[in-house]
């Protein structure tokens, strides 16, 4: 046993010590005899030798609240007590009121099951009674009776259906198409004269864009590995497609793909709103770093050697000015120049429950319910809150204003290092309360990521040439999730950047959101 938990139960006027240990209730047994006033001693020999109660028997020393020493007890569980008490002879008037009170219950039980059921066959016959004299007046109505064949008609129709459909993928084969250039000589100036190629034919043998793009569906969106691609090419298409040719489908793609990837990071530069996050990876056996910078509806995902903020540097080298910057407390996210910044209150809270249930601090647990508050007080709030701030805004404000001015010199070094880190970035603990479009947590940067995660798992680590296939994947999986952001086909946007030389977004002219629409600009050859 575990966990015991002594307490009080009163019966017949007198206190019956009882143990709830596991969820199991056990009662004492001295206490009960005392109160229906039968000999202790014989009682305990006749469950010593009950077959059925002696293995239940159980001997606890317990230290019984407002007694000096702790005391031994006979138990017995609170399933088997009350029938030990009915099967007790004894001339006791305690006892005797008990066995008349377990024989009325006993019939009450019983009887009223009987009658109970009586009852329930009289409403059931009175209901169908009922019933059939509402459907005669019914099979009178010409316009029931019509209702009552369509009816008929429409589940003998249905079955018929049901029988006769059935979904099926015919056999997939794979479309060879032959291409032929005729050169014909001028009989007069004796000019050969060859006919020219469609664009893109460059071999004498070569898959198409469809292809490739179902080579970068599975890779990227699917998370395939090399090995297991070319096997789904060779059992359903017939393809004998090699994985080095999947890895050149993936350059291609990511060729492809690199203008619209710039223009990604272009609007990402220039949002209202960015999170960001990032998560680790193997690249060839070397430790490597995935950073993500996302809007609901732009993903810009970047792969380097370094978590720091050199990776910033390189790709937002003037930062974020027209944004609000939603991160976690990393240090170089907190680094990011930016309009205004937005502390992920999920890791706040985390902490904070963390030193709330380990440390017992009530500091933690004070200032964990003011950003519930917080919370929940973002939920409520509409359009015109933000012009005018509610009361409740400033008053969150001045309660964690004042525990932050506590005296925490005493604290765990952890929850000091937590507390100076607040009042370092108190101004961005609360601007969600202050902008509608900046949300309170940095989720949806960590869903951003969390793909690459997954291919990790199951393809393992990128082990192109200086990080390539990382790379690689990181131009095209932000333009797949830019796609399904904007609630475009994801297959669709991925054969129309196999096709085209060059790839770039359209913005809409009224609301400049940013609209998945794929041109084919075709360089011809000059």
């Amino acid at each position: 046993m575990n966990k015991q938990v002594v307490k009080f139960l009163e019966f017949k006027g007198k206190n019956i010590v009882y143990l709830c240990v596991n969820g199991t209730y056990w009662i004492a047994v001295k206490p009960v005899c005392e109160a229906i006033k039968v000999n202790y001693i014989q009682q305990y020999k006749n469950i010593r030798v009950d077959e059925i109660l002696r293995p239940e028997l159980c001997v606890y020393t317990i230290q019984v609240p407002g007694a000096a020493q702790s005391r031994r007890f006979v138990f017995l569980p609170e399933q088997l007590i009350y029938g030990w008490i009915f099967s007790i002879r004894s001339d006791s008037a305690e006892l005797v009121q008990y066995k008349r009170e377990c024989y009325r219950v006993l019939y009450e039980h019983f009887h009223g099951v009987i009658t109970r059921r009586s009852v329930l066959i009289k409403e059931k016959a009175d209901a169908r009674r009922k019933r059939r004299k509402v459907e005669g007046t019914l099979l009178e109505n010409p316009d029931f009776i019509e209702m009552t064949k369509l009816r008929a008609q429409e589940l003998s129709i249905g079955r018929k259906l049901r029988e006769i459909e059935r979904c099926e993928i015919d056999e997939v084969s794979d479309l060879c198409i032959e291409h032929r250039s005729h050169h014909k000589i001028c009989p007069f100036c004796r000019l050969e004269n060859r006919g020219i190629f469609p664009e893109g034919i460059q071999s004498p043998v070569q898959y198409g864009p469809q292809v490739e793009a179902m080579a970068g569906y599975l890779s990227v969106y699917q998370y395939l590995p090399y090995a297991r691609i070319t096997r789904l090419f060779r059992d359903f298409f017939r393809l004998p497609v090699s994985e080095g040719s999947i890895d050149n489908f993936l350059e291609n793609l990511r060729n492809k793909a690199r203008s619209a990837y710039e223009v990604i990071h272009e609007r990402i530069e220039n949002s209202v709103v960015v999170g960001s996050d990032e998560t680790g990876c193997r690249v060839n056996g070397k430790k490597h770093w995935f950073h993500v910078w996302q809007t609901p509806l732009l993903t810009f995902i970047v792969a380097f050697a370094s978590r720091g903020h050199k990776v910033i540097e390189t790709y937002f080298k003037d930062g974020f000015h027209f944004s609000v910057y939603v991160s976690d407390c990393w240090a170089s996210q907190l680094k990011v120049k930016a309009r205004r910044h937005q502390l992920c209150m999920a890791h706040l809270l985390r902490e904070l429950t963390n030193f709330a249930e380990n440390l017992k601090s009530q500091w933690s647990a004070q200032t964990k319910g003011i950003f519930m508050r917080a919370l929940e007080l973002k939920k409520k709030m509409t359009p015109a809150d933000y012009l005018n701030p509610p009361q409740e805004v400033a008053l969150l404000e001045t309660e964690l204003d004042k525990l932050l001015r506590t005296d925490f010199s005493k604290y765990h070094t952890k929850e000091q290092a937590f507390i100076k880190r607040l009042n370092k970035h108190r101004q961005s603990i609360f601007t969600f309360l202050t902008l509608p479009d900046v949300p309170p947590d940095n989720n949806a940067s960590e869903r951003a990521i969390r793909n690459v995660k997954v291919k990790s798992k199951v393809s393992g680590q990128f082990r192109n040439d200086q990080g390539r296939g990382a790379d690689r994947y990181a131009i095209i999986r932000s333009v797949i999730d830019t796609t399904i952001k904007n609630g475009q086909d994801v297959y669709t946007a991925l054969v129309c950047m196999a096709k085209c030389k060059k790839m770039r977004y359209l913005s809409s002219d009224t609301n400049d959101k940013l609209i998945v629409k794929f041109l084919l600009i075709i360089k011809k050859k000059s």
